[in-house]
């Protein structure tokens, strides 16, 4: 592995390892609420609006289709996370 790739390879891992601690906080956050479910789902719904509308500055939407697939998915886990503690969302 040359000295790129190994760069390459550690911005990777660091990127992970934050969206990681980044969606294990978020869980956290939301389960110490009264309602957690109904707050992921309106924090959901004002992240991806929010997004959405940064995003429209965009023109290339195979760059702006991949940030909201992947918001999208950041919610699933977050979701998946609480629905695992018992919450139904």
């Amino acid at each position: 592995m040359n000295e790129t790739d190994k760069l390459a390879a550690e911005q990777l891992a660091n990127i992970e390892i934050i969206k990681f601690m980044i969606l294990d906080l978020w869980g956290l956050y939301l389960l110490e609420q009264n309602d957690p479910a109904a707050k992921a789902l309106a924090h959901r719904e004002r992240h991806i609006h929010r997004l959405q509308a940064a995003l429209d500055a965009i023109p290339d939407s195979t760059i702006r289709c991949a940030l909201l697939d992947s918001a999208e998915e950041n919610w699933q886990q977050i979701l998946g996370r609480l629905r695992t503690d018992g919450v139904t969302v």
